[in-house]
């Protein structure tokens, strides 16, 4: 019986599956991984969320930017650090397969200023548990979902509620969805998700580009990112802006000093100057240490 129609279907042992499972569960303090049913997928894709920020530092740091599942892993699991799109998803795919759920990687647009950017950059997941299909992206960043979205609920006057976020999504007649994120009084783009499957190498050039292209914000800005129910945190080269539901707040650092101290207090990244190889806009390297 598949996992879609049985509630009650346990997950496999950890023994014999992925090597490093057992610690990317204690990483998320084991949420509890013991049924192959909506629960359990809604309870990984939040703790992932909380506890696994969106870190796209790697650019400033002189490294190459991970790809292979083994390095993703290494640097997620072993390293504690966090990912973009391509190494969140990608790593929380091979789990949710390991652990016996029906897992899609599909390409999504993002949009950029209220307007819809023509390539397709950002990796996604397609869920179908309990008969129904769920979108997953523990990769966007602040405004990501926390939990799975329904991509059965797709009546615009129901949104789809977590926390102090709202979004709704829209099924179009290409084959695609459109996901919607509230923000103040206004809907707004937040994707246009292929209904397809790619296996993880195709996502090659997509990773690439985000980390390389000169068009990609991320290879010209340093952005880390942690949501949560209430808002979340960002952080853009040396600004951090907090969100806790109506309350905002920012604080600007201009040292590399501070920028670590903000990474660490609210990113749990732990970086220390010799890192840097060069600083993102704004930031200055202290002298003395």
């Amino acid at each position: 019986m598949s996992a879609e129609h049985s509630t009650e279907r346990q997950a496999p042992p950890l023994e014999g599956t992925l090597p490093w499972l057992a610690g990317y569960l204690e990483r998320l303090e084991n949420p509890g991984a013991c049924k192959l049913d909506l629960a359990t997928l809604a309870r990984l894709h939040e703790a992932h969320i909380t506890h696994i920020p969106f870190d796209m530092a790697d650019g400033f740091l002189g490294q190459d930017v991970p790809f292979t599942l083994e390095h993703v892993v290494q640097k997620i699991v072993y390293e504690r650090r966090g990912g973009g799109c391509t190494q969140m998803n990608g790593i929380f795919a091979e789990v949710l397969h390991s652990l016996g759920f029906s897992v899609q990687r599909t390409l999504a647009k993002t949009f950029q200023h209220g307007v819809c950017r023509e390539l397709s950059t950002h990796m996604v997941l397609l869920v179908k548990v309990e008969g129904k299909r769920w979108l997953c992206d523990v990769g966007f960043g602040l405004r990501g979902p926390i939990r799975p979205l329904s991509l059965e609920q797709c009546d615009e006057q129901v949104p789809q509620v977590q926390g102090c976020h709202r979004y709704r999504v829209k099924r179009l007649i290409n084959r695609e969805w459109l996901v919607e994120y509230l923000r103040g009084e206004c809907w707004q783009g937040l994707l246009v998700v292929r209904d397809a499957d790619y296996s993880y190498e195709e996502f090659r050039v997509t990773h690439f580009y985000n980390t390389h292209a000169p068009t990609s914000l991320f290879a010209q800005h340093l952005i880390c990112a942690r949501p949560h129910l209430e808002g979340g945190d960002l952080l853009q080269n040396g600004t951090l802006v907090c969100v806790r539901g109506k309350r905002r707040s920012s604080y600007t650092a201009s040292h590399l000093d501070e920028l670590i101290d903000l990474l660490q207090a609210h990113f749990n990244i732990v970086l220390c100057a010799q890192h840097f190889q060069h600083l993102p806009p704004g930031i200055i390297k202290d002298d003395i240490r």
